[in-house]
């Protein structure tokens, strides 16, 4: 501006004309070039480089292309010619002055543009050579940049077209926009170091006492303006001020304190069981930049106890996408475990909508599913299955092949066992759409693990350790059916179960105890089932816990027997020369055949069944009854059909006698009752002599004189010189045998061998003597058992025969409870979208439990629409919901925001509900719909109470740092430590003219009513 106004003064001659003007002395002093250079915004030239810039590179028409290269080089030149003038400008003061502010600019002015002036210089030379744009620009660029002071240097820098390349002109220009672009922001940096530069030095130049007098009366005037223009400039804050004071009333705020919340924890010191802070205490936070001591104060009373924050957990139920929230079942079930960290990242506070792992939680499906605890499932060994049979009502229709494949491929069925829980290879789904049933069978292989109650701990809860158990969870991974994407827990969420029906089945029991009349036996080698004696009476007894702990509705005894009479006719051959009876008579009918050997079953020390009076089957259909309590039984099959109960009389023995036609009969167990002393027992009833053995001596006897007799006959007829003698040990003569009665053996007259001894003349052909077989005496090879039981459990019926569970997650049970029609959920019914669990230690005495919950910024709309969460506490009897008044303090509003939340907890005893085991006190925020419309939850810190800024003349600058303060002003007895987990928040420093101007203002435009957005934003800031 000024050699400009300078050449507005003119000099004027003796004539009156123009002779010069002022423009020389204003260009020449220093102080007015520094300035020029301090003020210059080279905005214009860059502009205009930049527009000629643009033009290049998107022409494609050469001379276009050309002209506007041409322009930006041109525009480039014009900002060298600017620093070429302050260069001349300062040449006569750092002549008289070497050290002066003019020479320390002039030398800092060549040293920062010197460089890409030549550049330029160099380039305008090299654009006009042959390979480079002398088609189109002729004998190069005409920048002027010759008629530039010497002292740059430019006119040595030989010609530079190294950035003109390519095949055409058109692409040589565009190659050299870049580097003229690169001058640009080097002259760009430099006149940014000299306006810096310029500015320091601008006070020493005007101080200087050699300005001509032409430039000392132009700057004492602009001095003198620039008082002038500041006074001028206050009228319209002096205007404002009046207003907004005067006449408005409107005065600064002064300052607002901050606020903060700190944590304590208790003294681990036997017999403290709680410690309090009062309202009021000091706490120091270090001195503010004035030296002065910065205190926060209490701003309510605090008991800190042995409550201690151990584990968070959420579970979250996602919906099918497109229903509406409580309009349809659940789709997934989500349970997340919370890791602590030193600095853990927010996590949603309801859980998030998908399993995955993260820096902070663990999210996996929820454990959900049934369990059946029964005596019943008791299966040592063997061949078994098991069926299950669902009444059932669903609560939305579902098509049976889909509710078929759910079942199948979506049901994991396992088994409690001696090493934990075990699953069968497979189970097969029948389902009955017309009866409103559904079946599942398993069957395990005698090589399968015992069905037990459970011997070691396993991933599943275990709801009744006594029993064994067969737990049925639900994958939750969706499955493809009917075209679609089927997620199981929809399906089967709400299904109703009126009863369940349990049928065990066993063939081959294992391990049976085997007892006869002798003692116990060994059955891994062949034994003698009724002792070496058989008599009437004798027996043998199985015994094993499985058969008489449930109510058998079937069973069935195999015994194998060993080295039986092998003859066609059986028995009845066996015995065919047993004649004399008991009494010593001939028996006119046959003794033996294979339905005399008879016996009864009955349950000794009968509990929970016995077996019917039965009687026993005849060929003609009549029947004899035996004991009450007994079944009876033929011992043997025979003939063609060895599994009819009636064997034929006389045929060929079968090698095993197997017994099912037991009628049975179920009873109450009484209380006293040990299976352990009950047995199956088997006894001999028939005949009365048993297998023969006091028949035997008899009927050798006999035999032995029938031959007798028929000796002597021959004798009386034999011719001389033939006959027959006999010799016996003890004297006796065969006319002494042939007159002795036909008796048992005695100690009077025992048993004496007979021997035939042929004479020198002897019968031609000796007659043989005939001996009846020895009594059979019954062996066994093993004994087989095998048996059905049954029984049906009706949801919310207590009873001995067994008991329903739902599978909660993170391993709770609880006990399967009708509701009002009269029947349960087949899975535990999931009555809130999102659920927050938080597991404490120290809750046994009734308690104010106070919790800072930091919540994070939240990006969706702001909580609008959010449920109030429900607060309740775990007692032994399930989750119980904390009254209103219970909750003394909310500064959360509903989890919304970060603040603290006060609850009046009654004492919370560890491990007493079964809902979540452990040994961990719980409380639960739940909401049944909205999961999803709160923030992030950041930490969750017990025992906290907000301070408050004690302001004592110095107000808040900024935020106090978390972790500044730890400890009180005065000893706090019994408390371990305090803590500040965030920063300090709320505070505000007293008004400044400015903030108050601002304030006011935008008060007089929205007038405390938001209509406009710009209007609601003021607001919102004005108050935060």
């Amino acid at each position: 501006f000024a050699p400009a106004f300078g050449a507005l003064i003119h000099f004027y001659d003796l004539d009156d004309r123009i002779d010069g003007d002022w423009s020389e002395f204003y260009a020449s002093d220093p102080a007015l070039t520094l300035a020029a250079v301090a003020t210059f915004d080279p905005k214009e030239g860059e502009g205009a480089f930049r527009r000629a810039l643009g033009l290049a590179a998107g022409e494609r028409r050469l001379e276009a292309k050309a002209n506007a290269f041409l322009a930006a080089a041109r525009a480039l030149a014009g900002l060298a010619r600017r620093a070429d003038g302050w260069l001349r400008g300062l040449e006569g003061a750092a002549r008289r002055s070497p050290d002066g502010a003019a020479a320390q600019l002039r030398g800092e002015l060549v040293a920062e543009l010197a460089e890409p002036l030549t550049a330029l210089a160099a380039y305008a030379r090299g654009a006009g050579q042959r390979q480079a744009l002398a088609g189109v620009l002729g004998g190069g660029l005409d920048l002027g940049l010759e008629e530039l002071d010497g002292v740059w240097g430019l006119s040595a820098s030989p010609p530079d077209s190294s950035i003109f390349w390519g095949e055409t002109e058109a692409e040589r220009i565009a190659h050299a926009l870049p580097a003229l672009a690169g001058i640009l922001e080097d002259l760009l940096g430099g006149f940014d170091q000299l306006r810096r530069r310029a500015l320091e030095l601008l006070p020493q130049a005007l101080e200087a006492g050699d300005h001509r007098p032409q430039s000392a009366l132009y700057v004492a005037f602009a001095r003198l303006f620039q008082k002038a223009q500041a006074t001028l400039n206050t009228f319209d804050r002096r205007y404002v001020d009046f207003y907004y004071r005067r006449v408005l009333d409107e005065t600064p705020r002064g300052p607002v304190a901050d606020r903060l919340y700190l944590a304590f924890s208790l003294a681990e010191q036997e017999g403290v069981l709680s410690a309090s802070v009062p309202r009021g205490t000091l706490f120091p936070a270090g001195e503010d930049a004035g030296g002065q001591e910065i205190l926060y104060a209490a701003t309510s009373d605090l008991v800190v106890t042995r409550a201690k924050l151990e584990r968070v957990r959420t579970l979250r139920a996602l919906l099918q996408e497109g229903s509406a929230a409580g309009s349809a079942a659940p789709s997934q079930l989500l349970a997340s475990e919370v890791v602590f960290h030193e600095a853990p990242s927010p996590w949603p506070t309801f859980g998030p909508e998908a399993p995955g792992l993260s820096a902070t939680e663990v999210t996996e499906p929820a454990t959900l599913g049934l369990a059946l605890a029964s005596p019943y499932l008791l299966l040592t060994g063997g061949k078994r299955r098991i069926e299950l049979t669902f009444s059932y009502r669903l609560a939305q229709e579902v098509p049976q092949r889909v509710l078929r494949e759910v079942l199948r491929r979506r049901l994991r069925l396992a088994l409690s066992g001696e090493e934990g829980w075990f699953s069968p290879p497979r189970f097969k789904v029948r389902v009955d759409e017309p009866a409103s049933t559904f079946t599942l069978s398993a069957r395990l292989a005698p090589e399968a693990p015992a069905v037990t109650p459970l011997g070691a701990e396993g991933a599943l809860p275990n709801p009744a350790p006594e029993l064994p158990t067969l737990t049925l969870r639900l994958d939750q991974e969706p499955l493809r059916a009917e075209g679609g994407e089927v997620y199981p827990l929809a399906v089967l969420s709400g299904m109703g179960v009126e009863k369940i029906g349990l049928t065990v089945q066993v063939e081959d029991l294992p391990d049976l105890v085997l007892e006869s009349t002798d003692g116990e036996l060994d059955a891994t080698s062949v034994f003698l089932p009724f002792g070496g004696s058989p008599a009437v009476g004798s027996f043998l007894a199985l015994r094993h816990r499985e058969l008489f702990v449930k109510k058998l509705t079937g069973l069935s005894v195999g015994i194998r027997w060993f080295d039986l009479p092998p003859n066609e006719d059986g028995f009845t051959g066996y015995y065919k020369d047993y004649v004399v009876g008991l009494d010593g008579e001939i028996s006119p009918t046959t003794l033996f055949d294979n339905r005399s050997f008879q016996g009864s079953f009955r349950v000794r020390n009968p509990g929970s069944w016995s077996l019917a009076e039965s009687s026993l089957p005849t060929e003609n259909g009549a029947s004899q009854a035996l004991l009450a309590g007994s079944e009876a039984v033929y011992l043997f099959r025979a003939g063609s059909d060895c599994g009819t109960e009636v064997p034929e009389a006389c045929g060929p023995l079968c090698p095993e006698s197997t017994f099912r036609q037991f009628l049975l009969r179920r009873h109450r167990v009484p209380a006293w009752y040990d299976p352990e002393e009950s047995a199956l027992e088997l006894t001999l009833t028939a005949p009365p002599y048993a297998f023969g053995a006091d028949l035997y001596t008899q009927n050798v006897l006999y035999w032995v004189l029938q031959d007798v007799a028929k000796v002597e006959k021959e004798l009386g007829a034999s011719r001389r010189g033939r006959g027959f003698r006999w010799e016996e040990g003890s004297g006796l003569n065969p006319g002494e045998l042939a007159g002795s009665p036909i008796s048992s053996p005695g100690p009077a007259s025992p048993q004496r061998p007979l021997r035939s001894v042929p004479a020198p003349r002897a019968f031609p052909e000796q007659p043989a003597v005939v001996y009846p077989n020895e009594p059979w005496i019954p062996q066994a090879e093993g004994v087989r058992v095998g048996y059905e039981a049954g029984v049906t459990l009706t949801p919310g019926e207590e009873g001995e025969e067994g008991e329903l569970f739902h599978l909660l997650p993170f391993g709770g049970y609880e006990v399967l409870a009708a509701g009002t029609g009269g029947e349960a959920t087949l899975l535990p019914e999931v009555d809130a979208e999102g659920q927050l669990l938080l597991g404490f230690s120290g809750l046994e005495e009734p308690q104010t439990l106070s919790l800072l919950f930091e919540m994070a910024a939240f990006a969706g709309n702001g909580g609008e629409g959010a449920p109030t969460p429900l607060w309740s506490v775990l007692a032994p009897e399930g989750w119980q919901a904390l009254p209103s008044r219970e909750i003394l303090l909310d500064g959360t509003g509903g989890l919304q925001q970060t603040g603290i939340l006060a609850l009046a907890l009654p004492g919370l005893a560890p491990s007493g509900s079964r809902t979540v085991p452990g040994d961990l006190a719980w409380l639960r925020a739940s909401v049944k719909a909205g999961a999803g419309l709160f923030p992030e939850t950041a930490g969750i810190v017990p025992h906290v109470l907000s301070a408050e800024r004690v302001l004592n003349g110095a107000a808040p600058v900024g935020p106090l740092p978390a972790g500044t303060i730890t400890s009180s002003v005065e000893e706090l007895p019994e408390i371990a430590s305090v803590s500040q987990p965030l920063a300090s928040f709320g505070g505000r420093p007293a008004e400044t003219p400015p903030l108050f101007e601002t304030r006011v203002g935008e008060r007089l435009r929205h007038k405390d009513r938001g209509i406009l957005a710009w209007d609601v934003e003021r607001l919102v800031l004005e108050r935060f």
